[in-house]
């Protein structure tokens, strides 16, 4: 067998080199491609968590519950009037939380904004007093995310 020659040895190394140099382009451009991906997921989440604040039909609705609500009082007599509202708000947020269940949303986005109004929403409509008396059903995403929210630390400054 004769021996390679320089031609045939640098072919050899820059093939090499050319197949690394590929690899390498792979390895970022999936790299590039995961974190933008994860970017997005991000600010999908805000301007849907965003729209709870913006948006007037949930604006409406909101307001209407407050002040059926008389302050604190979310009896079934006081919300009875205004559950086409409630069904409105508590429809958005299962809509985030199937978000979340099918990796379109970050949970810990929607629970750093919305944490106080998903708690307040299914710790008052989503009873059982609500779903007999009022055939309020389903919102198992919602209420599956709230129960996977223990209560967060308080936070003393000193």
């Amino acid at each position: 067998m004769p021996s390679p020659s320089w031609t045939d040895i640098l072919t050899a190394v820059a093939s090499f080199a050319t197949a690394v140099a590929t690899f390498g382009i792979i390895i970022t451009a999936w790299i590039q491609v995961r974190d933008l991906r994860a970017e997005n997921k991000k600010w999908s989440t805000v301007r849907a968590c965003t729209s709870y604040t913006t948006d007037p039909i949930l604006f409406e609705c909101a307001k209407k519950i407050r002040g059926a609500s008389k302050g604190k009082d979310y009896s079934i007599t006081n919300i009875q009037p205004v559950m086409q509202e409630v069904r409105a708000v508590l429809n958005y947020l299962d809509s985030l939380a199937v978000g979340v269940a099918q990796e379109i949303y970050s949970e810990a986005i929607i629970r750093d904004n919305l944490e106080f109004v998903i708690v307040s929403a299914v710790d008052n409509f989503c009873t059982d007093s609500y779903k007999e008396e009022l055939k309020l059903e389903g919102f198992e995403h919602l209420i599956a995310m709230r129960n996977r929210w223990k209560p967060k630390e308080q936070i003393h400054f000193k």
